[in-house]
């Protein structure tokens, strides 16, 4: 008796796997609005790495917050050991999304005051948020 043969993803599948890849990048995207995407990039950037991203937290979460894992720190059932991990694991994933968010993707707000300043280098894509009444603006543009 031969073995049975594995199943081809048919397109319904894989139909149903865009659906669901796209269901959740759309949830990252509205979770991320206003602040983020600013333009066509990041929006592919969001449907692109974001479902896969997700997932991979998601399971890496599951797998470490597990009954096998949180049975080998302690048998209770609720453990201020295990809340500790489990909170020490958040914080390391915060402090690396920060990281992440400060250094790679470079995004700044600065607050000008009157008087003050600031220099951008040709194509820096930029944004103002938010002006006080009657403001005065000068833009000198540089040609390299």
């Amino acid at each position: 008796m031969s073995p049975p043969k594995p199943t081809l993803l048919t397109g319904r599948h894989l139909v149903a796997a865009l659906l669901l890849w796209f269901l959740v990048g759309g949830l990252l995207l509205l979770q991320f609005w206003p602040s983020l995407p600013r333009n066509g990039h990041e929006v592919a950037l969001v449907l692109v790495i974001g479902p896969p991203a997700y997932g991979l937290l998601e399971w890496t979460g599951s797998w470490l917050l597990s009954k096998r894992h949180g049975k080998a720190l302690s048998t209770r059932s609720l453990s201020p050991l295990r809340v500790l991990v489990a909170l020490l694991v958040a914080a390391t994933w915060l402090a690396a999304a920060w990281w992440f968010s400060a250094h790679v993707l470079d995004v700044r707000v600065t607050a000008l005051e009157a008087g003050e300043h600031v220099f951008l280098p040709a194509r820096t894509p930029h944004a103002v948020t938010d002006v006080s009444q009657g403001p005065l603006w000068l833009a000198i543009h540089l040609q390299p």
